[in-house]
């Protein structure tokens, strides 16, 4: 390159492999966050009981004994606990709990998925119907007598 100015330099080829990229580590959370991962682990123990411990840590970043603690009953304040998304609550993204549903989740059949979207439509319109039959709540002593048809 010093004799010729029009060259360019070209780097030299490495036979060395590249490191592999380190999974990240647990994830700094907030102090008003923290309050949250109990709800957030009852929510996936309710919807997702197939999901190991591990998975729970991984997705929230909590330990295993408070899981264990939840999961028993145990905690000291699981009466205040009330079951919501942990990536509504910030914990997590929501693609990172759709991966997780995605592998706990075994796969099922069209048939059964099928089953599954007929039960939910009959229980929909069950509770349609049960609701729209006024609540238990008479209105005929507010109508007034030309709406009675006496």
């Amino acid at each position: 390159c010093e004799k010729d100015s029009s060259a360019k330099l070209e780097p030299a080829k490495s036979d060395i492999p590249k490191p592999k990229a380190r999974s990240k580590g647990p994830k700094y959370t907030p102090v008003s966050k923290r309050g949250d991962k109990p709800d957030a682990i009852l929510y996936m123990i309710k919807h997702y009981p197939e999901a190991t411990d591990a998975q729970i840590v991984k997705l929230i970043g909590t330990t295993k004994n408070t899981i264990t603690a939840i999961r028993e009953k145990t905690h000291s304040s699981y009466a205040d606990f009330k079951p919501r998304n942990p990536a509504d609550l910030g914990l997590c993204s929501y693609t990172e709990l759709e991966t997780l549903i995605e592998k706990i989740r075994p796969a099922k059949s069209e048939e059964e998925i099928a089953a599954e979207t007929a039960d939910a439509q009959t229980d929909e319109n069950e509770t349609t119907n049960s609701k729209s039959s006024g609540g238990g709540f008479d209105f005929s002593n507010f109508l007034g007598e030309e709406h009675t048809g006496s």
